[in-house]
């Protein structure tokens, strides 16, 4: 894949929007649950999402350790459901979206205002969340290219790209 220009969870898998080799806009919707790593790189964006959302959270969050497991604990009621990107001249400007469930247990989808985390971005935390949202890329390029998926019943599992030299 040439260049990815969102990757959105859906009920069953993911779907990735793209530029092919041949400048085509391509729309790949996955059927496939998507692999641990995948979920993981979603996760890791969830401090940045809530401070870029200003929810209640952020003022408490620790972000000398953004993994940390308290900071995970305290944003369990939030779930990362897409990463969209845009072009700068310097890197890229991602748009995350997520969803935030309420102690009633509804969902509500909502998503961060567009952040520059290119290399001369003044977004303080945009080093990280720059090689966090490349992450999901890679993951995301990895679902689609190389079928890295989970199994339906247990351990992960990657298998042959569903078109290429055989």
């Amino acid at each position: 894949m040439n260049s990815i220009n969102q990757v959105k969870r859906s009920k069953n898998g993911l779907n990735v929007t793209y530029v092919d080799d041949d400048g085509n806009d391509m729309t790949m919707k996955g059927v496939a649950p998507i692999h641990s790593d995948l979920a993981n790189a979603f996760a890791s964006l969830l401090p940045y999402f809530a401070i870029l959302t200003e929810q209640k959270e952020a003022a408490a969050l620790d972000m000398e350790n953004p993994q940390s497991f308290a900071n995970i604990k305290m944003l369990d009621k939030l779930t990362i459901t897409g990463v969209r990107l845009t072009s700068t001249e310097d890197g890229f400007k991602c748009c995350i979206s997520g969803k935030r469930r309420t102690d009633d247990n509804k969902e509500y989808a909502f998503s961060a205002p567009a952040v520059d985390v290119g290399v001369m971005s003044s977004y303080v935390y945009a080093p990280e969340l720059r090689a966090l949202v490349e992450d999901v890329l890679n993951e995301a390029d990895l679902y689609v290219t190389q079928r890295k998926t989970a199994a339906p019943d247990g351990p992960a599992k990657e298998t042959k790209p569903p078109f290429g030299d055989d």
